[in-house]
């Protein structure tokens, strides 16, 4: 029963994108009611279910993970954890997938007690039938995606559509993370435009707009897969050039965006003709410049801005 999938699934539901095959996780050690699981999903019609059981926490931390399901439907009481402790348990081991709580038919407040503690939601024993059970996972898929789309945007530059600076820290922690665990290295592009002040000024702060807009978007173009593009704030952006072994690797990819930023560009005014800015350029190399995060910003923004007192003397000179 425990191998066996159901049927074919539309890909959406509730304007949500669905898996074909929706992977359910069932954390529970009574075997009937595991079999009724297995049962009640089975005959759910339109949808497709691939059904994985374990029977405790301790084999739910070696190998939830491993099986990456969409959902989780967790018992409270297993042989080596009981009630709201194997839900906090759970829901720090596997961040992000939705967790649904088994419970007994009077166990309502610690259902409810369970979803602050971070399920998403709560479903009594007696109501494992095809059709509160199939309901109830897909309400806790959706609303979990639903977070997770705004969960994105919230880490999104709204004029660019490059990472902000939330997002960026968020990714740096994680390259520093990657680089600890692997022994591996990174670089930072610190980036801040010459000559963009003045568009404001001349033309306004749309045209600036439409400039920044066309720097994200021609920086995207260049990126490698493991570059991640961020407009710190203002006219500053940062690139993640994740790894990146050393500071030539690091110049030349830092050179084929400085190349795309600096090149024409159009704006929507037909009157104005194509603006340009410069890209003055800071470096930082993980493990070369420090360890820490502070270290890293403040030497890649010390580099940019001795970049850009060096462009505008030779400017000046010319």
């Amino acid at each position: 029963m425990w191998s066996e999938t159901a049927r074919i699934r539309p890909q959406t539901w509730a304007g949500v994108a669905m898996p074909d095959t929706i992977t359910v996780l069932a954390v529970e050690d009574d075997d009937d009611h595991a079999d009724l699981l297995a049962l009640a999903l089975a005959q759910i019609k339109d949808r497709s279910y691939d059904v994985r059981r374990l029977r405790s926490l301790f084999e739910f931390t070696d190998q939830a993970r491993r099986i990456g399901p969409d959902v989780i439907l967790l018992d409270l009481h297993l042989p080596d954890s009981n009630g709201l402790n194997t839900v906090r348990f759970a829901t720090a081991g596997v961040s992000g997938i939705p967790i649904i709580v088994l419970t007994g038919t009077e166990d309502t407040e610690i259902g409810l007690l369970a979803v602050e503690a971070g399920a998403q939601d709560f479903l009594p024993k007696s109501e494992l039938l095809s059709a509160p059970l199939g309901r109830t996972i897909d309400f806790a898929i959706q609303r979990r995606q639903s977070a997770r789309v705004t969960e994105r945007k919230t880490l999104l530059d709204s004029i660019t559509g490059l990472g902000n600076r939330m997002g960026f820290m968020q990714q740096l922690h994680s390259a520093i993370a990657r680089a600890e665990r692997h022994g591996e290295s990174f670089a930072l592009a610190f980036i801040d435009l010459d000559g963009f002040k003045e568009i404001n000024d001349t033309y306004g702060h749309a045209a600036g707009d439409e400039v920044l807009a066309a720097i994200g978007s021609r920086c995207r173009e260049f990126s490698r897969a493991n570059d991640y593009l961020c407009r710190y704030g203002g006219d500053e952006f940062v690139i993640l050039l994740d790894g990146i072994a050393d500071f030539d690797q690091a110049a030349s990819a830092s050179r084929r965006y400085a190349s795309a930023i600096e090149a024409p560009i159009s704006l929507l005014r037909a009157s104005s003709p194509p603006v340009l800015v410069g890209a003055s350029i800071g470096l930082a190399l993980w493990l070369a410049d420090g360890t820490g995060v502070d270290a890293l910003l403040s030497a890649a923004d010390a580099r940019m801005y001795a970049n850009k007192a060096a462009r505008k003397q030779l400017r000046r000179a010319g």
